[in-house]
């Protein structure tokens, strides 16, 4: 009975260190360039100056990193991108969502998510009570690049409907160094979801 109880403990303790360490702080905060290269079965070359790509799989769907300069894909419905700073986390989400942690009125935040299709699943940006600040818009090339400034401090996140790869986001303070946001993902939450 002692070692459940002290086994439980530990994994409760490491949720919660998890939960709180939703932001590092970096000198430098520049997003990827990322380049839609097509979708479907095929070979493709790195182009020039980019680290490495993205492939997107389904059933299951996962967004994998695959280093090289050439690339063969046998499925009809991969997605291929090239991106550069191919160091960087990345996180896939479906019908889920990922955590900013708190972010202060004034501040600037810039980032990037991939596979955001043009489809009525909703991708947005929310506050801890599920308010719906902003609602991102999908972008051709499935390359979302989002700038906005926060209107209220709020524990922030994006909450998406559809499967997305979140690749990096920025926040920058009129008076700190840039700082490059290392989203956590959370346990799936069904959140009701009202039109403002």
């Amino acid at each position: 009975m002692k070692l459940k109880v002290k086994i439980s403990l530990v994994c409760v303790l490491l949720f919660v260190s998890m939960m709180l360490s939703a932001v590092s702080v970096y000198a430098d905060c520049t997003l990827p360039d990322i380049v839609h290269l097509g979708t479907g079965k095929g070979d493709w070359v790195l182009p020039e100056n980019y680290d490495g790509f993205l492939v997107k799989s389904v059933n299951p769907f996962e967004i994998t990193k695959v280093n090289g300069l050439d690339l063969v894909t046998t499925k009809k419905s991969n997605e291929v991108w090239a991106s550069t700073q191919f160091t960087e986390t990345l996180i896939t989400l479906y019908d889920s969502e990922v955590n900013f942690g708190t972010l202060q009125a004034g501040d600037n935040v810039t980032l990037v998510i991939i596979d955001d299709n043009v489809d009525s699943r909703e991708t947005v940006i929310a506050g801890a009570d599920g308010y719906v600040y902003a609602s991102i818009a999908n972008q051709p090339g499935l390359i979302s690049y989002i700038t906005f400034q926060v209107a209220q401090t709020d524990t922030y996140k994006v909450v998406t409907h559809d499967s997305i790869g979140f690749v990096k986001a920025c926040v920058s303070h009129s008076t700190d160094v840039p700082e490059e946001l290392e989203p956590l993902p959370l346990i799936k939450v069904f959140l009701p979801w009202a039109s403002y």
